[in-house]
């Protein structure tokens, strides 16, 4: 059976990407998301560190992001993310 500690090595987790720097920029931005959305981790952890549920969850294959829409301006101009929709469908579009 695997572990938690297992699963959380670089060789582990970089199966699913073509180099560790396409890991390390996927986890940091799952990270920011997670935060910005305010949730909770995917799999079940007591432990309340963010990075450490973004690990789990790209082991376990439950990372995704989820929509951010109604969060303040100041935050977006400091994360470089959309604001509502209609950004998001410009910033497509472009």
């Amino acid at each position: 059976m695997t572990t938690n500690k297992d699963m959380l090595t670089i060789e582990y987790l970089a199966k699913r990407f073509n180099s560790n720097f396409e890991l390390v920029t996927h986890a940091s931005n799952l990270a920011k998301n997670v935060i910005a959305v305010g949730r909770d981790s995917r799999v079940p952890t007591p432990i309340k560190n963010p990075a450490y549920w973004v690990l789990l969850e790209i082991a376990e294959e439950k990372d995704s992001f989820d929509d951010v829409f109604n969060r303040d301006a100041k935050m977006d101009e400091e994360m470089g993310t959309v604001t509502s929709k209609k950004d998001l469908i410009t910033r497509v579009i472009q």
